[in-house]
This record gives structure tokens, sequence and C-alpha cells, in this order.
């Protein structure tokens, strides 16, 4: 095991002795590295994290009661050097913790501003933060326009340049001119943006005004106004993505590479006109653009104000804009949205075929841990692994000739358990002398989806993208793992926290450590026996595949771990 993935049991049973003859809070079993003093974990978060003023949010997150106090504090602290409005204040709240360590409350903030919220745990230690912003009503409409012309002008469009100098630079064929014609095809239509983002403005504007207008129809237009806030707070994550895959697309490597990267940009161009698309969507809906005509100035048309023709003017108008960007027969997003898949599947379909194979599918890995102190068993853990192989490689003249491999592993880690019972193993006077109160909080993994690109998948924090090269020499394949570039986040861990109470401690003892996980590349190397894994090549008269099943126990210093790995890639693809 690594330093990361192994728990001395040494050093939690130094932090028991230090806890109990202290007879204060104890210090956490990896505070040899410099920690602060051990308090309760505590997690915080806001829904939603943009709003509009009127809105209420929900603040919600995990830690543990302390005795009989299960009270979170939490404060909504202005963030001066970012706020808007010089009328924002301090706001507090608190919530209980229940049986399950979850707490949750909800608040109302009234003055504009950007606010941290912090959320203190029941021991006035442990604390845990996030941001919130509320907009100030005249901004609103900036916010929205500003943040969807960022995903397009600064994201999408520059992202689709560079895929443009990649398809430039592949072998000249007949396949390349076209999916250069179509790429022309986005392009002019991202160019429509500015028009439409005036409309989008206008609408905007329009249905804004109006509560402050006519007072009558503030009621109806609240909520409406709270989705657009909260549909802006979601763009810019979208851009981060467009942001991250334009960078990665500066890579060099062989054709192939440079093939399947390209693929890998479009499907994310694809993702971001697919969101674009939703959430524009969802601008329309919230004002009603579904309704038709008639019912959508029936909707929004409170009695006080049945036969105001200038209010009428104001909604016709608004819905016009919004109907023109959304649902005509040429509305842009959908335009978008449908030029960018015809592109990813032409690429696909054309362009990789002509000059390389794909050999792909299945993988899966598990991992089964067990620590002992003096043959008794204090941890046990399990990490399961579900992803692809994807290898590529060119198109040769010369049967039976070295080919050149590169590919990778990506995937997630799918699921983790944790069993532990630390104190009363390593110490059992603790177990004697006091009453235990446990919380773990074990990680929930992620599910691997392999229709969102490999890229989307290796960037969640249980994700992992391994490069992997190797040789095709006759019927057999020598697979070698590189390091990777990206792995299970450092963060993913399980965190178990004590509560010591009894005749003997003049107050409550707080223990507290994490157990973390080993990364998936130290998983899938273990299971290779650190060394390449060699695949049979099997060949028919129209399919290539590729299968080995790994199983293996690995004894250690006070440790047993057992792996497994499961990998079957094919040429077409595995059903």
């Amino acid at each position: 095991m690594t330093a990361r993935g192994r728990l001395s049991a040494q050093g939690i049973r130094a932090l028991m002795i230090v806890a109990i003859l202290s007879g204060a809070t104890a210090r956490g079993a990896l505070a040899q590295e410099g920690g602060p003093a051990e308090r309760l974990s505590i997690s915080v978060r806001v829904v939603p994290q943009v709003a509009y003023p009127g809105s209420s949010v929900r603040i919600s997150g995990k830690t543990l009661a302390l005795g009989d106090n299960a009270t979170v504090r939490i404060a909504f602290v202005v963030d001066s050097r970012a706020n808007r409005s010089d009328k924002a204040r301090n706001v507090s709240t608190t919530a209980t913790v229940d049986g399950n360590g979850v707490y949750s409350a909800t608040a109302r903030i009234d003055q504009p501003g950007i606010y941290r919220v912090v959320a203190t745990a029941p021991d006035g230690k442990g604390v845990d933060s996030t941001t919130y912003k509320l907009l100030d009503p005249p901004t609103l409409t900036d916010e929205v326009v500003s943040d969807f012309d960022k995903l397009l002008t600064d994201g999408m469009e520059p992202l689709v340049r560079r895929i443009r100098a990649q398809v430039q630079a592949l072998p000249a064929n007949p396949a390349k001119i076209d999916a250069e014609t179509k790429l022309t095809a986005i392009e002019q239509k991202m160019m429509e943006w500015p028009a439409q983002a005036k409309k989008l403005r206008s609408a905007v504007e329009r249905f804004q005004s109006l509560p402050s207008k006519y007072p009558a129809a503030a009621p109806l237009f609240q909520p409406r106004l709270e989705k657009l806030a909260e549909i802006a707070g979601e763009v810019p994550a979208e851009k981060a993505r467009v942001d991250a895959e334009l960078a990665r697309s500066q890579s060099a490597g062989v054709t192939c590479e440079k093939i399947e990267q390209l693929i890998e940009s479009l499907k994310v161009v694809s993702a971001a006109a697919n969101f674009l698309q939703s959430k524009l969507s969802d601008v329309g809906l919230a004002f009603g653009i579904d309704l038709g005509a008639e019912g959508f100035a029936s909707t929004f048309t409170p009695p006080a104000l049945k036969g105001n023709s200038e209010y009428a003017l104001v909604l016709t108008e608004g819905s016009k804009f919004l109907t023109n960007i959304m649902v005509s027969a040429a509305a842009f997003p959908l335009a978008l949205g449908a030029l960018v898949t015809d592109v990813v599947v032409y690429v696909q379909q054309k362009n990789f075929e002509k000059y390389c194979e794909k050999i792909e599918g299945p993988l899966s890995a598990t991992m089964h841990a067990e620590f002992l102190q003096e043959n008794a068993k204090w941890w046990t853990y399990d990490m399961t692994l579900k992803g692809e192989l994807i290898l590529r490689y060119a198109k040769t003249d010369a049967p039976g000739s070295a080919v050149r491999v590169t590919g990778e592993f990506v995937g997630s880690v799918a699921k983790f358990s944790v069993w532990e019972d630390a104190l009363a193993v390593l110490y059992p006077v603790t177990k004697k002398t006091s009453t235990m109160l446990r919380k773990l909080i074990v990680p929930p993994g992620m599910p691997f989806v392999a229709t969102e690109g490999k890229m989307a998948a290796a960037s969640s924090p249980f994700g992992f993208l391994i490069p992997v090269e190797g040789d095709l020499v006759g019927n057999k394949l020598t697979l070698r793992m590189l390091e990777a570039r990206s792995d299970l986040s450092d963060a993913v861990e399980a965190q178990v926290t004590y509560v010591l109470i009894g005749p003997m401690i003049l107050a409550p003892i707080i223990v507290r450590y994490q157990l973390p996980f080993v990364k998936a590349r130290f998983l899938l190397n273990r299971a290779m026996s650190e060394a390449p894994l060699v695949f049979p090549v099997e060949v028919s008269r129209n399919a290539m595949r590729i299968q080995r099943s790994v199983t293996r126990t690995r004894p250690g210093n006070g440790n047993t771990v057992d792996y497994t790995l499961d990998i079957k890639a094919c040429n077409p693809g595995c059903q």
C-alpha cells in the first residue's frame, strides 16, 4: 500500500492514548503532517447558489451531534471585496442535526450581494463554507446575457476554431473537405448569436421591468425571475468544461491520437450546444412560451391589469422575442445543436475509419483490502472500478509487422464500501470505559457513462484517465500502463468521527480521522502484477477481440489485498 492508501494502526493507537490521557479534543490521525486541532467534520451546500431577491435558499449538509448538542450555526457573511450593494448585511440562522447526521435550513436574504455561507458544527470548531450570490435586480439581464455570451463567444467559438485547425492538420482526403464544410456551417450559425443575444436581452428586460411598474403582476413574475437567476448560475460551470477541453486540444500526437482528440473536442462542443439549447429553452419555459399566445396572456395577466393595453403590449413583445429564439422553425439553439451533431457523427464515421483502427470494450476491476492488528480485523474497504479500455493504431499494409498501439483506461470508481472498528480493536480499554458514538461517512462513487465522452468521465472526482501504450505483433498484444493523466481525487476518503463519553472523561472527547483510498492506477497496476499485460488476439473474418481476467492476492505487513481485473475489447465494438 502507498502512504496515502494505508493508515497506521499505531497512529490511531497513539491518537487515542493522547486523547484519553489529555482529556481534551484529540488531534487527527494525520495530524503529524501539521493539521489543525481536531474538530467535528461538517459539509455545507446551498441551493440555488445564484438567486433573485425574494428567493428562498436551502442550506444543507452533514455533521455529527455532540452529545445533546445538535445545533449547526449558519452565517451568511458579506464578501465586501465582491459585494455589489452597500446595503448587504450579515444574516444568521441555525439547523438541527438529525439521527442520520443530516441538517437543513431555509433562509431568505433580502439584500443583493455576494455572500460566504459558513456552517459551524455543534462543537463550535468544525467549519465549512461555500458561496451564494443574490443578484441586484437591475443587473439580472446583464448576468443572464453575459453568461450565455461568454459560453458562446469565449468558449465554444475558440474551441470550434481549434477543431478546424485539427481537421486541417489531417492528411488530405475527401472526408476532410466535407468536415471543413460542415464546420463552416457551425461557425456561420454561431455568428448569429449577437442578434439572438439582443433578442434575449430585450425579452428579459421587458419581463424584469413588469413587477416594479405593475406591482399586481409581481407574484406572477417572482418565481420566473428566480428561475432565471438559477439558470445564470449554471452557465459558468459549462463554460469551464469548454475551456478545459480547449486546453487539452492543444496536445499533439500521431495521426490516430489527433483524430481521437478531435472527436473528443467535438463531443464537448456537442454537449455545450445541448446545454445551451436546454438552458435557453428553460428561459422560455419559465416565461410561458409553451402556453400559446392566448394562454400566455391569460396566465401572466392578473385581474387588476385586464384591459391594460400598455401591460399587454409589453407581454406580447417579450413573448415574441423569446419565441423567435426558442421555438421558431429556425430556432438558434436547435439549429446549432443539429449542425454540431452532424459533424460529430461524420468525423467519427469517415475520418477515423479511413486511417485508424480502434479496439474498445468494457473494463471492470475490484479491490478488497483487510487490515489486521494481532489477527484482529480493524478496517476493511472495497473499491469497484467501471470503465473502458480504448486502443488505437494506424492501418498498415504490412501484415505481420509490429504495430504501435496507444490508448487509455478511462472510467470511474463506481462504488466504495468501508467497515471499521479501529478504536475497539486498537484501544480496547476505551470500549470498556466509555460510550462511543460513531459516524462513518463513505463516498458514494459514480457510475461510468461511456456516452458522455472520456474527458467528461475523467474530470469527475471519482474518474480516471490512464494512458497506455503497447505493441501488436501477430496474435499477441502487449500493453503497458503510463502515468495517469487524471485519477481519483485526494479529497475522496471515508471520514470517521467518534465522540467518547464516560465517567472517566471530564468532557466529551472527539476523535476524527480519515480512511483514504488508493488511486485507480495503483489498483490496476497491482492487479497487473506491476508488469505489462499480455493479451492473446482472436481474429476472425470480420472481427478482432482481446480478453483477459486476472485474480490476484497480495499479502502485506498487517494487511491482505485481493484484486480482480476483467477486460474485453473488440473491433468492431463488443456486443
